[in-house]
């Protein structure tokens, strides 16, 4: 009960204005569902949540910052060793849904660092069946993002 209330207060504050805070919940959101039981239902249940906080950090948050540390929260949630375990609908929707959110940010970034970082959390799962039937979609479009690299134009050490 007391990792769940945790869970549930990360994931509440996660999405606060203030940069220190924002990207400091999100990797720690990261960091507890690289290790969480998700195939208990108490914490299937939070998955979607987790996923979507992610997610929304990944594609709203205009901060490099936050970006590339949501890239690392995503690459420990995708890093779960439970995630071909899941039963729950929602929660494999959910898991499928995070994939496409870095694939979106690893097309629409023009930061080279956030690129890495993103392509660096789609290779964090440590088995192929952790990535699930989008697998040959993944590896395409990582291919293709990182073939379009060069044409990233950088200002400085980071392109805002």
């Amino acid at each position: 009960k007391l990792l769940i209330s945790i869970i549930n207060s990360l994931l509440s504050i996660c999405h606060e204005s203030k940069h220190n805070i924002s990207y400091n919940t999100i990797r720690a959101i990261g960091n507890i569902s690289y290790w969480i039981p998700i195939q208990d239902e108490q914490y299937s249940n939070l998955w979607p949540k987790i996923c979507k906080s992610i997610g929304f950090c990944l594609l709203n948050d205009k901060k490099l910052k936050n970006q590339w540390n949501a890239c690392f929260a995503a690459g420990n949630a995708l890093s779960n060793k439970s995630i071909p375990l899941l039963c729950n609908k929602t929660a494999m929707e959910s898991t499928r849904d995070l994939y496409f959110s870095i694939l979106t940010l690893l097309d629409k970034c023009e930061n080279y660092k956030v690129k890495i970082t993103a392509v660096y959390s789609l290779s964090c799962p440590n088995s192929r069946k952790n990535y699930g039937p989008i697998y040959y979609k993944l590896i395409k479009r990582i291919s293709t993002a990182l073939n379009n690299i060069d044409e990233l134009v950088a200002n400085g050490y980071a392109k805002q």
